[in-house]
């Protein structure tokens, strides 16, 4: 506990706030973080919370001055200065609206929710006020790695599986044909089957990203990497036995030079180390591509977007500050996310 002005006041307060959101009570939020706000006027959080709790209650000129301070106390939050056109769009001032969207955009160039929300604006669309979606939204407490997990859905996989699994065959051809016919056997071809097969994979996602995809991103370059050395193997297996007709192989089935060249792998490897940090650096690329980004982890709610997942990492808010700090977070706790 911490005591301002005499009065004993959770040091945690705009916490306390945010758990009101999260149970769906927006006006009982007011209360606690306007109480917290008037002992802690320099709290971010609080600021950026009050702002979002007005919103929601339609009170958007109150919003729109909480949320002002919010964006005076950490002006490079993209959340809070999108948090602030939500309110502006609310109160029919579109033109302020999009000046707050396109300074989220310009503090994080990635913000999907703030690109939405400029398309929406371009194409006239009625706002989430008007919709009464955005009236709705609350927090809520679901686990990062839930989130993570949660984010591409069944079809995001299957597509991104799809789209990858073809990446990394027409990868894997393309190398062993380079390679032998030039003689040219470039480490670094490797790399590229990451790269690209982490790109087909969030494209057949339809661009999304998450840990689901970046396993099937990793294990697909492997695939593409190891097919294409064992392509290449079977071509000189094949040139051997052309080579010696009379040679007890001669009558090999392709099937059979495919598993012999995938046998000999562990030993092409060891005659050449480098092959084998080339494909961790594939791997990796593989790996890297789909990863999710900030916001796609922790999503932003947005009235027309509203994504089924919590915008809160756990039960602490993204950057929450010490129970006697109150210093404004460098990052702006995540806006209003839809009910869970």
């Amino acid at each position: 506990m911490a005591t301002f002005d005499g009065a004993s006041t959770p040091a945690e307060g705009w916490q306390d706030g945010m758990n009101l959101l999260t149970a769906g009570k927006p006006a009982e939020a007011i209360a606690v973080l306007q109480r917290f706000v008037q002992n802690q006027p320099d709290s971010f959080e609080g600021h950026n919370y009050l702002g979002v709790a007005l919103a929601q209650n339609q009170r958007f000129e109150e919003a729109i001055e909480s949320l002002q301070k919010a964006t005076a106390l950490n002006a490079q939050s993209a959340q809070a200065h999108y948090n602030l056109g939500l309110a502006f769009e609310g109160a029919t001032r579109k033109e302020s609206a999009r000046r707050e969207f396109q300074s989220a955009l310009q503090l994080d160039s990635k913000y999907a929710a703030a690109t939405h929300a400029l398309s929406r604006l371009d194409a006239g669309a009625s706002t989430p006020w008007q919709s009464g979606e955005a009236a709705t939204q609350s927090f809520g407490s679901q686990p990062q790695n839930a989130r993570s997990l949660a984010g591409p859905r069944i079809l995001n996989i299957i597509g991104g599986f799809a789209a990858g699994l073809v990446a990394s065959i027409i990868c894997a051809i393309l190398w062993d044909k380079l390679t032998y016919y030039t003689g040219w056997q470039i480490g670094y071809v490797a790399i590229g089957i990451g790269f690209v097969v982490g790109t087909a994979v969030v494209f057949g996602a339809g661009n999304k990203r998450g840990l689901s995809l970046q396993i099937i991103g990793a294990l697909l370059s492997l695939l593409g990497i190891v097919l294409g050395e064992t392509l290449l193997a079977m071509d000189h297996v094949r040139d051997y036995i052309a080579q010696t007709p009379n040679s007890p192989n001669a009558a090999a089935s392709s099937f059979d030079i495919f598993f012999f060249s995938l046998s000999i792998l562990p030993e092409m490897v060891k005659e050449s180390p480098m092959s084998a940090l080339f494909a961790l650096f594939g791997l990796w690329c593989g790996w890297t591509t789909p990863a999710a980004s900030k916001e796609e982890i922790f999503p932003e709610a947005t009235a027309t977007d509203a994504p089924p997942v919590a915008a809160v990492i756990s039960n602490t808010p993204i950057d929450a500050p010490a129970p006697t700090v109150s210093t404004p977070a460098a990052h702006a706790p995540i806006d209003a996310p839809p009910r869970a």
